[in-house]
């Protein structure tokens, strides 16, 4: 057990991809998962506690995706559980540096930082699959035709999910922290840009609507959702419309050893799923 790595997070956007990797280049792994059903996987629930150590049981490296809301307590208590860790991977979020040490998602990477472990911190610019097949706003696309972000003319340096995986995967099977890290794409386009492309991947008319951040806030708080999640959404949400996410880095490029995947490609790719209406 002791040469193990953990993946957490396996059903999203990442750890997916994660464990696909490290299955296909024979990477001993288990996945940390509520309702475990495959051999590899174990019961991991970030709402019971009970679970955690045994999960974390001989763990050599954590691939280490945040609980969605209030998340330095819960990080706190898993990695004072971890007494076999020697390299934690965190995913974070591009610009997290720039924030001040009270900001939840930078405490949690300080928490990382500040351990007895090797440390890799993943900060990806937004993804791709944001707007695609199991995306937050893959069915809002289709349904609705439209892109609904309040980031006016900002850029996104979007990265593909599957890029930053392969790091991820990498990196747990690496020998040291790699650091910290900022993955993008190779290029930096507006959300009218995304859907003028989807648009004519897909023969349907989509286009960026941009409400203002103030419309989009209340928007969030009468949606119901906890604030936690309505202040970390609307954190997002400012620092895409002031462009935080828009600068190109080379980090993805010089450790993929390729270039990452275009904005082009995956519209392509996902052409299928916008052209098809949404089902009833």
């Amino acid at each position: 057990m002791a040469d193990r790595i953990l993946v957490l997070g396996a059903t999203g956007k990442t750890g997916r991809h994660v464990t696909d990797a490290l299955h296909a280049a024979d990477v001993p792994h288990r996945v940390g998962v509520r309702r475990p059903a495959a051999s590899h996987a174990v019961p991991f629930d970030w709402h019971d506690r009970s679970t955690w150590a045994p999960a974390l049981a001989g763990a050599r490296a954590v691939y280490l995706v945040k609980p969605p809301v209030d998340p330095v307590a819960p990080i706190t208590a898993l990695l004072e559980q971890a007494g076999d860790l020697r390299h934690v991977v965190l995913l974070s979020e591009m610009g997290r540096e720039g924030k001040p040490a009270d900001d939840p998602e930078r405490a949690v990477e300080l928490i990382v930082q500040g351990g007895r472990w090797d440390w890799t911190i993943l900060r990806p610019s937004w993804f791709l699959q944001n707007w695609g097949p199991g995306g937050a706003w893959g069915e809002q696309v289709r349904r609705t035709g439209e892109i609904v972000l309040p980031s006016g003319d900002a850029r996104f340096s979007l990265v593909d999910a599957r890029d930053v995986a392969e790091i991820a995967a990498a990196a747990l099977n690496a020998g040291s922290g790699l650091g910290a890290l900022t993955l993008t794409g190779r290029e930096s386009v507006p959300l009218s840009e995304l859907a003028s492309r989807i648009s004519a991947a897909s023969g349907r008319p989509i286009r960026h609507v941009s409400p203002t951040l103030t419309e989009s806030l209340a928007r969030l708080r009468a949606s119901g959702a906890p604030q936690a999640w309505v202040r970390y959404l609307a954190d997002l949400e400012a620092d895409a419309a002031a462009g935080v996410c828009a600068p190109i880095h080379d980090d993805l490029r010089r450790l993929l050893r390729r270039e990452p995947r275009t904005v082009q490609e995956y519209v392509d790719e996902n052409a299928d799923f916008w052209a098809r209406p949404v089902p009833s």
